[in-house]
């Protein structure tokens, strides 16, 4: 997170900030729920006014750039969870 850089295989995946932010959150709680409203507390501050769908464009974007479709999966009516199987 301190460089904000990403890397598959070596090869660097160009992420927004946020896209690595929401990342790092959700790779540090695997398995963990987040709720939209969670994540734009604690990624864009409680001054934010724009609405939740934010959270799931950033998260929509990411997921397709680092091929993680099956692994951040959406919680109906509620959030985000990374998947680790063990």
């Amino acid at each position: 997170l301190e460089n904000y850089a990403v890397e598959i295989d070596g090869e660097p995946v160009r992420l927004t900030k946020k896209e690595i932010e929401i990342l790092w959150t959700l790779a540090a709680n695997t398995n963990k729920v987040f709720s939209r409203d969670v994540l734009l507390d604690k990624l864009w501050g409680f001054d934010f006014y724009g609405d939740s769908r934010t959270v799931d464009l950033h998260v929509q974007r990411m997921r397709k750039k680092l091929g993680l479709e099956e692994k951040i999966v959406p919680v109906y009516k509620i959030g985000y969870r990374l998947e680790v199987d063990g």
